[in-house]
């Protein structure tokens, strides 16, 4: 029989666990998709079970590119291309400055930062009253 003080015990820090290379994987496949069919997508930041430390791993590894865009309506969002083209990463917040939604849409542009379709046949009106105001203010 062993005496308890002769087994060798060693201890090994922790492995913790990522979610990040199944994300980066899942996010290749829509980008392929994309480049092949056209077709957008997104994934829900929020939605997704992560581990300690994995949004910042996730966030330091897509990096930055070169287009960040804040936007102000009902809130602010933030968008940003990531370092690898068509990747956007999309945080929304409320009023208060919380973070409500979060999500990386694969696509050539976020819909968000495309013309309404409603203003974009109103702009030529527009735009004629600008000219006439200017025209007015000219020969006043």
């Amino acid at each position: 029989m062993t005496k308890l003080d002769e087994i060798t015990v060693s201890i090994e820090p922790p492995t913790s666990p990522s979610q990040v290379r199944a994300i980066l994987t899942e996010l290749q496949t829509k980008l392929e998709c994309l480049v092949q069919q056209g077709m957008t997508d997104s994934v829900d930041l929020r939605s997704l079970p992560m581990f300690p430390g994995d949004y910042e791993q996730l966030k330091e590894t897509l990096g930055y590119g070169e287009i960040h865009v804040t936007i102000d309506a009902m809130g602010p969002t933030e968008i940003y291309e990531t370092a690898i083209p068509g990747l956007w990463w999309v945080s929304h917040f409320n009023n208060e400055d919380e973070n409500i939604a979060e999500f990386i849409e694969i696509t050539a542009l976020p819909e968000i930062l495309k013309t309404d379709e409603q203003d974009l046949h109103q702009a030529g009106q527009q735009l004629q009253q600008l000219i006439d105001r200017s025209d007015r203010n000219l020969n006043s």
